[in-house]
């Protein structure tokens, strides 16, 4: 586990939870950058989301990515918000305190070992069908297949820990893949497919958060009170346990209005945005200072 920071996190008192950590964790896609964009380009539209963060950040609430993206590309947002926070990534099935990934917390029981293991059976289950892996295959085929621009950034994309992008060569392979989803928690985007245990998600990571909250921030803290900023269906459960927890969850609108997440499936007590991404981050800014200081006296100008 992490030594705690120099910095101690701003605290709250919670009449039943203790001392708790304030904490603000945003995912990426759709959340601080714009999706509508070329994946080129979206690093590029994180600055109203840094603005926002910048504010929290200079009352010591520290933040970091809850992604289903890798342990590197979370490090490459992060670096670029200048974050103070842990790093969520692979939906919640890992925790990079600080960024260091020789100190990852591995969250869920799928490792790398029993996804290469299932990827092997499927191409021998299909001989003579290539299936393109961040496992097994090179970075050059990825970023080929996955639509990096670059070598590196498939590099990145590929040093996951507990989850696996695999493109199939054909449709019977993608359908035998998808009709596993008793086994994994998939998700597909285009061609390219997602494999993650059943056992990970945003808010179980949010659990184990908060359970280590003092061995990350120091000793007394009980707990952490999140504030959690998020777009998507994947998102519902870090928003879900965040306002389980007594922090925010915050759910960010499409470029063309509307939410992503069906209605009856937004955690009730969520706060929604009427404006897209980083913008909606921005809007939210004052929702969390009057929400503080109406719950915890605590004055953010």
């Amino acid at each position: 586990m992490p030594e705690s920071p120099t910095t101690s996190p701003l605290a709250v008192e919670h009449p039943e939870r203790g001392t708790l950590a304030v904490v603000a964790l945003w995912d990426i896609d759709g959340t601080v950058n714009d999706e509508t964009k070329p994946e080129s380009e979206r690093l590029g539209t994180i600055a109203p989301a840094k603005k926002a963060l910048d504010v929290l950040q200079s009352h010591n609430i520290p933040s970091g990515p809850i992604t289903s993206r890798s342990s590197g590309e979370g490090a490459i947002y992060a670096s670029a918000m200048e974050t103070t926070g842990p790093n969520i990534c692979e939906d919640g099935a890992v925790i990079i305190p600080s960024n260091k990934p020789e100190e990852s917390i591995i969250l869920s029981k799928t490792d790398r070992e029993a996804l290469a293991a299932f990827i092997t059976f499927v191409q021998d289950k299909f001989p003579g069908e290539e299936i393109i892996s961040t496992i097994f295959s090179t970075r050059e085929e990825l970023m080929q297949a996955c639509g990096h621009s670059t070598v590196e950034e498939a590099e990145k994309s590929a040093e996951r820990h507990a989850s696996a992008y695999v493109v199939p060569a054909s449709d019977e392979q993608r359908a035998f893949i998808l009709d596993t989803s008793d086994e994994w928690n998939i998700r597909a985007f285009g061609e390219v497919i997602n494999l993650i245990g059943k056992d990970a998600n945003k808010g179980k990571a949010l659990e184990r958060l908060d359970e280590y909250a003092a061995t990350f921030w120091g000793e007394k803290f009980t707990g952490i009170l999140p504030i959690i900023f998020g777009n998507n269906t994947n998102d519902v459960p870090s928003l879900k346990k965040a306002i389980e927890l007594g922090g925010i969850g915050i759910l960010v609108s499409e470029p063309e209005g509307g939410y992503k997440v069906k209605p009856e499936d937004i955690p009730a007590s969520t706060t929604l945005t009427n404006a897209p991404h980083g913008y909606g981050i921005l809007e939210s800014v004052k929702t969390i200072q009057d929400q503080l200081e109406k719950r915890f006296g605590l004055i953010l100008s």
